[in-house]
């Protein structure tokens, strides 16, 4: 019941938000789960540890029985492939504010409509369910934005820790 309350105080673009941040945060825990394995096969190798086969980025480039070149390119596919994922939530992050504009502007219009076409005795009583559907969308918007903006940041960040780590590694593995 709350969420109906919810998507009428926000109008239309609440429902579109919601999907976005569903996405984000599906794509949020599936990229921190790969973040992860490729830490735990990273500290593997520190420790002088064998690696377990597993489906990370830097198990697949390491297990591979081919030669260290081979494996840096392995490991670079692999790691684009995880990027690749993250640049979902940079679109994310770009979209989720103008879709709160977007609900700002129809809260703007849903007010001028309700002064214009129905000229209340109470306009700020009429006035209140447009600029409260204006505000609820622009924060959700913004609210969506940032973390799908920081979780980007905080993901490319650690994928270029891991590619750097496990290319220093494979490196070692030519001398």
């Amino acid at each position: 019941m709350e969420i109906l309350k919810f998507l009428q105080l926000g109008g239309s673009i609440i429902a579109p938000l919601i999907i976005l941040s569903i996405i984000a945060v599906t794509l949020i825990i599936d990229l921190i789960w790969v973040n992860i394995k490729s830490n735990i096969s990273l500290n593997a190798l520190n420790k002088k540890e064998n690696l377990k086969s597993s489906n990370d980025p830097v198990a697949k480039a390491i297990l591979n029985e081919k030669s260290p070149d081979e494996k840096i390119n392995i490991l670079n596919f692999e790691l684009q492939k995880v990027e690749r994922k993250t640049s979902f939530l940079s679109v994310i992050a770009s979209i989720s504010p103008l879709l709160g504009l977007l609900g700002t502007v129809f809260g703007m219009i849903k007010i001028f409509n309700v002064v214009s076409v129905q000229k209340p005795s109470n306009p700020l009583e009429a006035l209140s369910g447009g600029i409260s559907e204006a505000l609820f969308a622009t924060a959700g918007g913004l609210i969506v934005a940032i973390i799908a903006g920081f979780a980007h940041y905080f993901l490319i960040s650690s994928l270029d820790s891991i590619s750097d780590k496990a290319t220093l590694y494979i490196e070692k593995l030519r001398k």
